[in-house]
């Protein structure tokens, strides 16, 4: 075990070992449901130890066929100080008729616990802001699923696209990406996805999949999340507000942004920039109404006693459906007591709906 930094600067604990029997003896059965290069990198590894276990009778087509699936492990192989012609030359063998295995991918199916690995390791749950065409912002939380493309990616996604559709999440894939992209994808400035070279990206987005049904399937498992912990509870957190509906409210809406950006982020745009944005969208919806006021509702009288019919007579305080606010009329009679009852009126909006929000924090 060592420390060790890696290409974005930041410390990691590596657990390494050059034994074989520690390897594919110990290691190897925790290492069952991964998928792709390194899934067929253990069937490499397990050929190789067979091949040359027994150093008396390595022969000469043995040693050149170990040699070749060594050398194509991973990518990293073209970068040896040796090609591989040189190394068979060196060790006196030639790689004529020799016949290399067919290896195959994983077929076993997805667990939750895979994807949790999957989004420790390159996988990010993002909540992306962005404008909406009626002048207010979305929030679309998001898992971005990127892997570098390699042979056996269509297999691999193949079997990520079943297991969500399993658990009725509907995905989409992305093919030939360039990994600046990502990027663009998140809206962030990330260091880590700067470099060129085509990946494959799985995606997930919108309130109903990642906060009705992914989240609810995490939580159990939450603690697995270890250094990516921040972002699951971010999820969790904007998730409570918004499936109680309290981003309809300014001050809901406004508390999301703050959590949001009270947690570590290379977001481009700053908090104020969205905030403005609300603010403008909420005070344009307000202008529109009787009371110049979000959640306050004119009431209409009938002709009675100081009232001509389709005169207001009271405002009244309105909340969401779902947040199960109790509703309040505030009555007057004249113009004088309309400014009174209005002020109550807001008095009233602010507090039930600040207590609401704090409540959901």
């Amino acid at each position: 075990m060592s420390l060790i930094k890696n290409k974005q600067g930041k410390i990691v604990i590596r657990l390494s070992s050059e034994s074989w029997d520690t390897i594919l003896n110990n290691y190897s059965k925790y290492f069952n449901n991964i998928y792709g290069e390194k899934y067929i990198a253990f069937q490499k590894l397990f050929d190789i130890r067979r091949l040359t276990y027994n150093y008396t009778k390595l022969d000469h087509s043995t040693l050149a066929l170990a040699t070749i699936i060594l050398y194509g492990l991973s990518a990293d192989g073209v970068d040896r100080k040796y090609s591989i012609s040189e190394q068979l030359k060196l060790f006196g063998v030639s790689a004529t008729n020799v016949k290399l295995p067919i290896y195959t991918d994983n077929n076993s199916n997805l667990t939750i616990l895979f994807i949790i690995g999957f989004i420790l390791g390159d996988g990010t749950l993002h909540l992306r802001l962005r404008n909406s065409d009626k002048g207010s912002i979305w929030l679309i939380p998001t898992l971005l699923l990127p892997q570098l493309k390699n042979k056996y990616s269509a297999h691999f996604f193949s079997k990520l696209e079943n297991f969500f559709t399993s658990i009725d999440i509907k995905t989409y894939t992305i093919n030939n990406t360039k990994k600046y992209e990502i990027v663009d994808i998140l809206n962030l400035s990330d260091d880590k996805y700067s470099s060129k070279g085509d990946i494959t990206i799985l995606t997930i987005e919108s309130i109903h999949s990642i906060f009705y049904k992914l989240l609810p399937i995490f939580k159990p498992y939450s603690y697995y999340f270890y250094w990516k912990y921040d972002q699951y509870e971010l999820m969790s957190k904007v998730a409570r507000l918004v499936k109680a509906k309290a981003h309809y409210t300014l001050y809901g809406l406004t508390t999301i942004l703050d959590i949001i950006y009270s947690y570590p982020n290379k977001r481009i745009k700053s908090k104020e920039f969205w905030l403005d944005i609300i603010n403008t969208w909420f005070n344009n919806r307000a202008d529109k109404t009787k009371s110049g006021e979000n959640n306050i509702q004119a009431v209409y009288g009938r002709d009675t006693f100081g009232h001509k019919e389709g005169s207001i007579i009271a405002w009244k305080c309105v909340f969401p459906l779902e947040s199960q606010l109790k509703s309040r009329q505030f009555y007057f009679i004249n113009d004088r007591e309309s400014g009174e009852a209005l002020k109550r009126a807001i008095q009233y909006r602010d507090l039930i709906i600040k207590s609401w929000i704090d409540s959901l924090k």
